[in-house]
């Protein structure tokens, strides 16, 4: 079975012994690459295509925009054209400019939406990675647990305390367990080909550190004002904004220019239509946010109860160990009580990472619309 991330499956016994989860040894000790959350999302970002042409875009537009402000020599761009006849050819060159500039001022706000969503989904990735060889650890304990209670049982059967039933059984749970072991190692192999893609690499045989600190999440105020307050910087309903108030300051030039019997209708309808859609926008981040707040909790409640069937399965294994030096326990006993204790710190680790990221979009709206 390939093992690859030396983060997950240090994670079970990491975790039993409450200490964070690190890389650096097996970084020096071999020469299989080893990942930051940082170098990963570097590398995802230079293999983006769609920021590297908002770059080329935004390059062009500059180089255009200096071009243009050479032969200006300081002219300020009018509110107001007047007459079409006194429209001149410098006015034509400001309003060019102030084209190019409203171009601009759009893809930056379209850049920072990707470089939101780009960073979501490294986290999203990586926080597979993890939780995905976590999984699999456990797995693979979980199969040798099962071994040893057909071992079990076939001494039993052996001296007569047992039934074949019971052998047949226990050799039935390995088999289903076979068909979830390859299914879990797919998942694994299939998060490491996903974060690869990212990061535009073909070589999937590589290691990653990602452990992100949680932090309980307070909005401090109301839901309403939270989404209010996290949407007026919402890059992507800033764009529609900015786009909207700059078809309204050009609107006496449009007329102006244009040949249309019907000009000022359809500027109008534009105009209209522009606030229509922006609004609609406005409404579905809401919802989305509302959405998002609701699964934030529901993760809250997830993490409560893990936290206390951890408590509980601990307590279970001090029992076990108690019962063991007593000699009234098995050591089979003992390793299914620590498996139960793995399994959960698995699954509320799991919980954390996946409240981390329902927060993330909390905090950037822009990603939660992207998924």
């Amino acid at each position: 079975m390939k093992w690859k991330n030396t983060v997950a499956v240090a994670l079970v016994s990491a975790m039993a012994l409450g200490v964070p989860v690190y890389a650096a040894d097996e970084k020096a000790a071999n020469t299989t690459p080893v990942y930051t959350f940082e170098e990963v999302l570097e590398r995802a970002t230079k293999n983006n295509s769609d920021l590297a042409l908002l770059e080329e875009n935004l390059d062009l537009l500059s180089r255009q925009s200096q071009n243009l402000s050479q032969g200006l020599g300081g002219e300020v761009y009018p509110s107001d054209p007047g007459d079409i006849s006194n429209v001149t050819e410098q006015y034509q060159t400001l309003r060019q400019l102030n084209s190019i500039m409203v171009e601009r001022q759009a893809s930056r706000y379209t850049r920072e939406a990707l470089e939101k969503q780009l960073e979501y989904s490294v986290m999203s990735a990586m926080t597979t990675i993890v939780t995905n060889e976590a999984t699999l650890a456990n797995a693979t304990q979980q199969r040798k647990l099962y071994e040893d209670q057909l071992r079990l049982a076939q001494t039993r059967l052996n001296l007569g305390m047992g039934t074949q039933l019971d052998v047949d059984q226990a050799q039935a749970r390995i088999q289903q367990y076979e068909t979830d072991l390859e299914t879990a190692q797919s998942d694994v192999d299939q998060a490491y080909a996903d974060l690869a893609r990212l990061m535009g690499i073909r070589n999937t045989d590589f290691e990653i550190v990602y452990d992100p600190e949680y932090e309980p999440f307070e909005m401090y105020t109301d839901l309403d004002t939270y989404l209010s307050r996290k949407n007026s910087t919402n890059p992507t309903l800033q764009g529609a904004e900015y786009s909207l108030e700059e078809m309204e300051r050009s609107k006496n030039f449009t007329l102006a220019n244009s040949t249309s019997p019907y000009g000022y209708d359809e500027l109008m309808y534009q105009i209209n239509q522009a606030k229509s859609m922006l609004k609609q926008s406005y409404d579905a981040f809401e919802k989305i946010g509302e959405a998002t707040y609701a699964g934030i909790e529901q993760t809250e409640g997830t993490i409560a109860m893990l936290e206390t069937n951890l408590d509980l399965a601990e307590s279970n294994l001090k029992v076990a160990q108690l019962n063991l030096q007593t000699g009234t326990g098995t050591q089979l006993a003992l390793e299914e009580a620590q498996n139960t204790v793995d399994t959960t710190k698995n699954s509320l680790q799991a919980a954390k990472l996946n409240h981390s990221l329902l927060v993330y979009q909390m905090e950037n709206p822009c990603v939660a619309a992207a998924q």
